[in-house]
Parts: C-alpha cells; sequence; structure tokens
C-alpha cells in the first residue's frame, strides 16, 4: 500500500497510529525490562545460595545476564517521550520517575553482583550506564531528580566503583576491553597501583 501523501487525513491518521504503537510498544520495553532484572536475581541468587566447585559461572547466569542488557538497552536511549496530548504526558511522565529509577538502581546493583561472578567487564558496564543517565538527550537525570532519588543513585554508584578500585588494586592483569575502555580509569594510586590493599584477588574473568 503506497504511503499517504503529506498533509491528508490520511497522513494525519498513520502519524497518530505511529506515535500511539511508539508509546504501547516502549511500555512493553519497560515491562520487559522488569521481567529480566526479576529472572536475574532469582539465577544470580540460585547460583550464590549454591557451594561453588567451578570458578567460572554457569551459562544460565551468563544468559541471564546477557538478556537483561538486551533489555535494558532501549530504557537507557530515553522511552515514554513521545505522548499525545498533555494527559498523557502527566501519564508518562508519572511513569518514567516512578518505574525508570527503581529500575536503573536495579540494574546498577545487578551489574555490581556480575562483577565478581561473571566478569570484570561489568563494572564498565556501569561507567557507561554513568554516561546514559548523564546524557540530557535521555531524559533520565530528570527522572530521578523528579522522584527525589538522585543520592541514592550516587550512592549506588560510589559502592560500585569501590569495588572496582580494590578489584583493580588486587587483581591479576587483563586485557583491555574491545572498545578500549578499562579498570585503568579507576587507578588514584602512585604509579597505577590501586589505593586499597589487602583484599583477596577475585576469580574472575
Amino acid at each position: 500500500m503506497p504511503w499517504p501523501e503529506e498533509g491528508t487525513e490520511a497522513a494525519i491518521q498513520w502519524a497518530l497510529l505511529k506515535r500511539q504503537s511508539r508509546t504501547y510498544y516502549e511500555l512493553e520495553q519497560l515491562v520487559r525490562a522488569i521481567s529480566s532484572l526479576s529472572e536475574w536475581a532469582n539465577v544470580e541468587r540460585e547460583y550464590t545460595d549454591k557451594p561453588r566447585a567451578a570458578s567460572t559461572a554457569p551459562p544460565e547466569l551468563r544468559d541471564a545476564k546477557a538478556a537483561l542488557d538486551e533489555a535494558m538497552a532501549p530504557l537507557l536511549t530515553g522511552i515514554l517521550r513521545h505522548p499525545m496530548d498533555e494527559a498523557e504526558a502527566a501519564d508518562l511522565e508519572q511513569i518514567r520517575k516512578t518505574y525508570l529509577p527503581e529500575i536503573i538502581i536495579a540494574y546498577n546493583t545487578a551489574l555490581y553482583t556480575a562483577g565478581p561472578t561473571i566478569t570484570r567487564d561489568s563494572y564498565i558496564e556501569v561507567m557507561d550506564l554513568s554516561v546514559a543517565i548523564a546524557d540530557e538527550a535521555t531524559g533520565l537525570t530528570e527522572c530521578f531528580v523528579q522522584a527525589g532519588r538522585m543520592q541514592e543513585l550516587v550512592t549506588s554508584f560510589a559502592q560500585t566503583s569501590k569495588l572496582m578500585l580494590v578489584m583493580k588494586a588486587n587483581g591479576r592483569p587483563r586485557k583491555a576491553h574491545r572498545e578500549g575502555k578499562d579498570l585503568g580509569l579507576w587507578e588514584i594510586g602512585p604509579q597505577g597501583q590501586g589505593v586499597i590493599a589487602g583484599t583477596a584477588d577475585a576469580d574472575v574473568s
């Protein structure tokens, strides 16, 4: 079927349907992220509660982490920002400030626990997460401010950065990240040595 000519009633209706479907799709993405966080929590809890004979994470844990990363990606680019009218704008704003801070803080916690259980590259993902939140185009900082949860977010990042320092100071040498990123960003001791000592090396890749 050919595209309707611009300015016609058909074109206006088509644009309306596109905007409506975008909001519905983004709501579905929000639900998917919540479901993936729940699945990660269940799998991670089962893994950590059992005695571990192997030092590497099982496939189901890695799969749950990969699914969570995939589900979170759309949320970090900015969603639910194209309302049809003022009433929908108010509804979407309420949804964003209620759910996005909660989901993102939970995701940061997931990355925190994935660091020692799967790979330290999860800490590099935390850096990417902080960049996404700071990007004005995503509107995520505004969500945290409106929800009054900015301090909670900062505390969450601070806890992760402390563990980064511990693992970098005491961990074994590793190859650089494929995009050139490295935990060396967090080295603040002399001659590239970390400032936190006395912690055992984590057994992760």
